[in-house]
């Protein structure tokens, strides 16, 4: 199975050749699952089949919510007030990005401005000489792109931070941060069992 990550061609190709790919490669990933793990036979799983799945469901489930947050964060990046008519959601005939994210994916109001929100946090910037910028919370960051936590522990995480970054220093947040995710991932020493969200 291909990474679209880290495909090489997906990388090389930037544009809608990139993009087709990708589009290609996530419907052969979607129409695979379907015929791996249909909804119907979940009920006949026994007691120990049916938490394995599940927890296998949800390690599926963080990826995707990861790719949802980084498209949903370029859709709102796209769609800045400063780049006028030129601005993605414009183009497209809506007012705002959530909007056009409501329309493209079909889902609610709170859902799409929750994973704008959660990706203008994660995303990578660039700098005014357009040199790559860290997220603002790096080991989140991290952590939800590579399905290690899921969008509900990412949100948990930036809601309790972020309001501390008007009353401390970046990397002081930063600790916070890297501690928090140790604990949701159960890999600090204080919490060996990962925390729930």
């Amino acid at each position: 199975m291909t990474n679209l990550l880290e495909h090489p061609a997906a990388d090389a190709a930037p544009g809608s050749s990139a993009a087709a790919w990708a589009v290609a490669e996530l419907q052969a990933l979607a129409t695979g699952l379907a015929g791996a793990l249909r909804c119907s036979v979940v009920g006949g799983f026994d007691d120990d089949g049916l938490l394995q799945v599940t927890t296998a469901v949800e390690v599926l489930g963080r990826r995707v919510d990861a790719l949802r947050v980084a498209t949903a964060a370029e859709v709102a990046n796209r769609s800045r007030p400063e780049l006028g008519t030129g601005r993605l959601s414009a183009r497209r005939g809506c007012r705002t990005p959530g909007e056009l994210l409501e329309r493209v994916t079909l889902v609610s109001g709170p859902t799409a401005q929750r994973r704008m929100r959660l990706g203008r946090q994660l995303r990578t910037g660039r700098s005014l000489t357009g040199e790559p910028l860290p997220p603002l919370f790096p080991a989140t960051a991290i952590s939800l792109a590579t399905g290690a936590i899921g969008i509900d522990t990412a949100d948990a995480i930036l809601t309790a931070l972020t309001p501390t970054l008007r009353c401390t220093d970046l990397d002081s947040v930063q600790a916070a941060e890297t501690e928090l995710v140790a604990a949701a991932t159960g890999t600090s020493s204080e919490t060996p069992v990962p925390a729930s969200a």
